[in-house]
């Protein structure tokens, strides 16, 4: 089905407009001043959801959205099940994704309230004709629709987690991140280069193409924030999937206002796009999903197959390095270090996580981190890039795990896998510390005899390149500790 006849067939076949019960839940929504996160929270209210929490930038302008949702849940109930509801609450918590430091206290804001929060609808995104930049230093699109979306979700996927054990329903907690069809059409590049660089320039910078590459890149982020819930306990405690409201009307195109793309803009809306209540329905049915939408798309009531793009060893290995390059972009993993792309050169190491947890839950991670980083410190020629992953239980952190790479040539990677086959170590990626918190609360640590033979490695040189530590969970806050190499 060509493209044209795909838009007309998706017009005249909008999604259901869903009618189960939101009763008792609290939601958060971003970009819900106008568009479909207004129509999302409306429906939302309409279901009977208990509690909003809307991400404004603009304060007046969230206090007028907060009676137009609470008069327009008032007019129509759209429930099929028997439940009560009540009033809805609608509070507006400041959010500029153009800002890092807004989306973190936004972030802070839910966490410090210690309240169940059900589901996060992350909305909030641009369409824009000129190139701009933020103040970070990058062009608008991937600032607020794959920075700034991508760092909000890695801050409140802990909170969703953390509250997932207190439910007796049996819901998942789900966290949302809109997306678009035209993912497909983005042409990304191949691993290795700079990615989000080659797309942060002003030279050629074309806004319609790159919102489809925004909208590629947030679903390598949705695919990596999927993973980290996945590696939780082994299970999947959030519901982590992304959402196309398809081809429907809404503001993205404020920013076009020369005469004739409008009147061209209208006359194409009016042929093929969805009206904007429409598409918000799969935004809103989206948060009603279970573990089958775990990690999926979700459009027009079904989940689609992913775009081969996203799959396989050459999917894989770009959803890497655009993780990683969100990772250095936002600090969403490292306090005053800066990004973990040379631990060797640095004279202190100060790990400073205490952003979602307290200074007690880190304390003994931060002391077993750093022993173990000693001799990497100590190595001139040893160099280092990647992640360390720390494993978010319902109560915060459960388990630390820090995984080497050890490749440099083929010589060397051939010797490596011959002593894996001999059994000497466990083949790649190797588990160098594994650090557990048992039921009592009591910390402790094994580092497995088999890494032992890697360190020995290192040690006297036969090898000079580390690649993946890998990690997930924010190193970042108020607790801080130092260690002088």
């Amino acid at each position: 089905m060509s493209g044209l006849l795909r838009l007309l067939h998706d017009k005249w076949s909008p999604p259901r407009d869903p009618t189960t019960s939101l009763a008792g839940l609290t939601i958060i929504i971003t970009g819900a001043n106008t568009g479909l996160g207004l129509e999302a929270a409306i429906k939302c209210a309409q279901l009977g959801v208990a509690r909003l929490i809307l991400g404004v930038r603009d304060a007046s302008k969230g206090e007028k959205v907060k009676k137009t949702i609470e008069q327009r849940a008032k007019r129509r109930r759209r429930i099929s099940t028997a439940e009560p509801t009540g009033e809805v609450v609608v509070d507006l918590f400041h959010l500029d994704l153009m800002d890092f430091e807004s989306v973190k206290h936004f972030a802070e804001k839910v966490r410090d309230e210690d309240r169940r929060v059900d589901a996060a609808i992350l909305n909030a995104g641009v369409s824009v004709k000129e190139w701009k930049r933020s103040k970070h230093g990058w062009e608008e699109t991937l600032q607020v629709n794959v920075l700034g979306t991508a760092l909000l979700g890695v801050l409140l996927l802990p909170i969703l987690k953390r509250r997932s054990a207190e439910r007796e329903d049996g819901r998942q907690p789900v966290l949302e991140i809109v997306g678009s069809s035209l993912y497909r059409r983005a042409q990304l590049g191949g691993p290795g280069e700079m990615i989000l660089e080659r797309f942060n320039k002003k030279e050629g910078f074309n806004g319609r193409k790159q919102y489809a590459v925004s909208k590629a890149l947030v679903m390598h982020a949705m695919m990596s924030l999927a993973a980290m819930d996945t590696y939780t306990n082994g299970g999947k405690d959030v519901v982590v999937m992304s959402a196309s409201p398809g081809f429907c009307k809404s503001d993205l195109r404020r920013h076009y206002t020369g005469l004739a793309a409008r009147l061209l803009g209208w006359l194409f809306y009016a042929i093929f796009a969805r009206e904007t209540e429409e598409g918000a329905r799969s935004l809103v049915s989206a948060v009603l999903l279970g573990e089958e939408a775990h990690g999926g798309f979700w459009h027009s009531d079904k989940l689609l197959e992913l775009d081969p793009m996203l799959l396989g060893e050459a999917g894989e290995a770009i959803r890497h390095q655009v993780w990683h390059e969100i990772i250095d972009a936002t600090s969403i993993f490292h306090g005053n270090f800066g990004p973990l792309s040379h631990l060797n050169d640095l004279k202190t190491l100060e790990i400073s996580p205490g952003s979602l947890f307290s200074g007690k839950d880190w304390k003994p991670f931060a002391s077993i981190l750093l022993a173990s980083l000693t001799e990497l410190r100590l190595r001139d020629d040893l160099m280092t890039r990647g992640k360390i992953w720390g494993i978010l239980g319902a109560d915060g952190i459960s388990q630390l795990i820090i995984y080497i790479n050890f490749w440099k040539d083929p010589d060397i990677r051939q010797n490596l896998l011959k002593n894996v086959e001999d059994g000497h170590f466990p083949s790649s990626p190797r588990k160098v510390l594994t650090m557990k918190r048992d039921q009592a609360g009591v910390y402790g640590n094994s580092l497995e005899a088999s890494p032992y033979a890697v360190w020995d490695l290192a040690r006297r040189g036969k090898t000079h390149e580390v690649e993946d530590i890998k990690y997930l969970g924010p190193f970042q806050g108020v607790w801080k500790t130092s260690v002088q190499a």
